[in-house]
């Protein structure tokens, strides 16, 4: 189930959304983006105690398209 099933980002040419997207897609597809629980004493990952722990998306799919108006 999702929260949101897409998304749009729409800002004026030259604000930097190539940029923004790449990082945000990297992040995603690298690792646990997704917030699971924040840390405890001696959890396994050795997060500090009160730090978040991020969880993998169990189907992660990035999708990026791009249209041009001359």
């Amino acid at each position: 189930r999702f929260l949101w099933r897409d998304g749009v980002i729409q800002r004026l040419k030259g604000w930097g959304k190539d940029p923004l997207v790449a990082t945000w897609s990297a992040f995603v597809f690298v690792g646990p983006c997704r917030f699971g629980a924040i840390a405890d004493e001696g959890n396994e990952w050795g997060v500090p105690a009160g730090q978040p722990l991020g969880v993998q998306h169990p189907a992660a799919w990035v999708q990026i398209a791009a249209v041009s108006q001359d």
